[in-house]
């Protein structure tokens, strides 16, 4: 025991101290309670309390927990991420890149920016249905808001193509057309391009108002139902067979007699064609008000709109030409034109009082045989 004492070289089995400073120090075993200057140790296993160096080099430790203020480990790269191999012993890869401004991952495959965005070189797959990859999207169900496609122009109605793409077509568009020929909104089909503007072959009109669901078809049309097109499902069935009934009724076989019945419109002579075994055209009047006389359902009119056959919807006739026999104007019976040859039937306008008193009416008299100069009684 000394109060102060210089120690050259010294072999001791017990030290006890408050306080030293030892330039070499070698210890199996023993317990310090504060070392304050150590400059060169080697010690095999050693349990330190609090540790305090200016550079404390280790080859081997084990820490509980470590505070430092800076903290470097000899062998590894900058920018680059911790990460601990099959053996634990921590380093950095160049599959993990990190700087302020992006992460990059197995030799920038992934990159992570600050900005929010992810960019994948190869692909993304979520699940086992979902796969993003740099030209397709594959996925079994879809939920979005909007698809925008960019080299679809406007007013195009998409339609599926080759390798179940989708693709569109000038021949079907949906929207506002206006052009020298042709102007309206809703759905065209069959695009006819003219000089600088052009028309579509079907129209059907999709405007507010007087022409709302209006069809309009530029080449004609043909509408009504086929005869001879099979029904039914995988099985043939001839479609609308007449029954016994029916074939007595209109005369006809059971499987018709042509093969489509409706009407349609030829465009190269204007012709309008109806083929269908019954036509009817029913009246939204009543035959029986006083009204009726003055409404006609059916008006066949000439090019200047002048009436030239017309129904009433009191069952009335009106036409404004002669009635023909097989083609040979008729001068008996109806007699609405006076025979200029035989003049023996022709319809007398009630312009008389003889006339008038006799029928009530006043319609007239069909005067038969008459003889020139007769007061118009019927003879």
């Amino acid at each position: 025991k000394s109060d102060s004492a210089v120690i050259t070289n010294a072999a001791i089995t017990n030290l006890d101290a408050d306080s030293s400073r030892l330039k070499i120090f070698q210890l199996d075993s023993g317990r310090i309670g504060k070392i304050q200057l150590i400059d060169s140790a080697k010690a095999t296993n050693i349990t330190v309390g609090t540790l305090t160096g200016d550079n404390i080099d280790v080859d081997s430790a084990r820490f509980r927990r470590i505070d430092a203020q800076s903290f470097g480990i000899t062998g590894t790269s900058p920018n680059r991420v911790l990460v601990a191999d099959a053996n634990n012993v921590v380093g950095t890869s160049i599959n993990f890149v990190a700087s302020p401004s992006q992460v990059n991952l197995y030799s920038s495959a992934i990159q992570l920016h600050n900005t929010g965005f992810v960019d994948v070189t190869g692909g993304f797959n979520a699940g086992s249905g979902s796969q993003i990859l740099p030209q397709s999207i594959t996925t079994n169900n879809l939920h979005t808001a909007r698809i925008k496609i960019t080299d679809m122009p406007v007013k195009r109605v998409p339609f599926t193509a080759n390798d179940d793409s989708l693709t569109t077509s000038n021949n079907l568009q949906f929207g506002q057309q206006t052009s020298r020929f042709h102007a309206g909104t809703g759905l065209s089909v069959g695009f006819n391009p003219l000089q600088d503007s052009g028309n579509f072959g079907l129209s059907i009109e999709q405007t507010i108002g007087p022409t709302q669901g209006k069809l309009t078809g530029f080449g004609g049309f043909k509408l009504g139902r086929s005869n001879e097109i099979a029904t039914g499902q995988f099985i043939f069935n001839y479609p609308h067979r007449l029954t016994a009934d029916q074939q007595a009724k209109d005369n006809m076989g059971q499987d018709h007699n042509r093969p489509f019945y409706g009407i349609e419109l030829n465009t190269d002579s204007g012709q309008f064609i109806s083929t269908a075994f019954r036509n009817e055209f029913k009246s939204p009047v009543l035959q029986s008000v006083p009204s009726a006389s003055d409404k006609a359902i059916i008006d066949v009119k000439g090019l200047e709109d002048s009436s030239i056959f017309r129904v009433f919807a009191d069952g009335s006739v009106d036409f404004f030409g002669n009635m023909r026999n097989k083609g040979v104007a008729f001068a008996g019976g109806g007699i609405f034109e006076k025979d200029s040859n035989t003049q023996n039937a022709f319809f007398q306008k009630s312009v008389n009082s003889v006339l008038t008193n006799g029928n009530p009416h006043g319609f007239g008299f069909v005067d038969m045989n008459p003889t020139i100069g007769r007061d118009g009684q019927l003879s």
